[in-house]
């Protein structure tokens, strides 16, 4: 599915890339009954190019689209419950979690938590461990968001001796 529209979207730059204006270069949009596409553009909420074919704009992929949400907190960190709610655009499925730093703990770990409307997605907290800059990529258990939902991220513990620095916990999900 991916290669397919990697290819449909390198196939459009193609075209536009090998036309001397883009009224020589006729594009088609997707369906059982495509239409030539008058305008392309590219939608900022959605992150996709889309086409104009007279009378609608079509999206120029087919789902899932794939997003990534960024938490970062600048410099020292503090233990705290996540303050920022971050809501996703349309429904989505959470695919996995990251967590980094630019200046490792400590004399302990940190460890992070994700909420979904208040109750983690993670079987556990991340853990990015004294010494270390980053955590495993994690899987959360709950995947299934609403518009209604939303995502926060507490940072459940830091470093005993240097609490870590400039955190990024970074979440990624799949729109269909």
């Amino acid at each position: 599915m991916m290669r397919r529209r990697l290819r449909a979207l390198l196939l459009i730059c193609l075209a536009l890339a090998a036309s001397t204006a883009w009224t020589q270069t006729r594009i088609y949009g997707p369906g059982s009954n495509p239409r030539e596409l008058t305008s392309i553009a590219w939608n900022t909420a959605l992150s996709i190019f889309e086409g104009w074919n007279g009378s609608s704009w079509q999206a120029l992929v087919s789902s899932p689209v794939t997003h990534a949400a960024t938490y970062t907190v600048d410099g020292v960190l503090t233990a705290e419950t996540g303050q920022l709610r971050w809501y996703p655009p349309a429904a989505c499925t959470l695919v996995s979690v990251f967590a980094a730093v630019g200046t490792a703990p400590t004399g302990s770990s940190i460890q992070v938590d994700v909420n979904k409307t208040g109750v983690s997605v993670l079987a556990s907290p991340l853990s990015i461990a004294a010494g270390a800059n980053t955590s495993s990529v994690t899987t959360p258990t709950t995947t299934a968001m609403a518009t209604t939902d939303y995502l926060t991220v507490d940072v459940d513990s830091i470093g005993s001796t240097e609490p870590g620095r400039d955190l990024t916990v970074r979440i990624i999900y799949t729109i269909p």
